[in-house]
């Protein structure tokens, strides 16, 4: 899968000026929408579980295994989807 081959490099992209500055708009943009939510929240497509993290998102899926092996460093409680 090619996010197994570029997780590291994906996830590193985000701590890039560039990066920094998107991910904190999306960030608030996507909290804004969440804020009359109920818990527990699933990320479909968790990636790196960068953003799982910042929202505060504690369960994520994801076809990737590197990238759910980043995510499950950060906390989330992760399981492998299929692509």
């Amino acid at each position: 899968m090619l996010f197994d081959l570029y997780a590291n490099d994906y996830d590193r992209w985000f701590e890039s000026p560039e990066g920094r500055v998107l991910f904190k708009l999306e960030v608030r943009a996507v909290k804004a929408v969440m804020k009359n939510i109920k818990r527990p929240f699933l990320e479909i497509g968790v990636g790196t579980g960068r953003f799982a993290e910042a929202l505060d998102i504690g369960f994520g899926i994801d076809p990737s295994t590197d990238m759910l092996r980043l995510a499950k460093e950060r906390g989330i409680k992760v399981k492998k989807a299929k692509g």
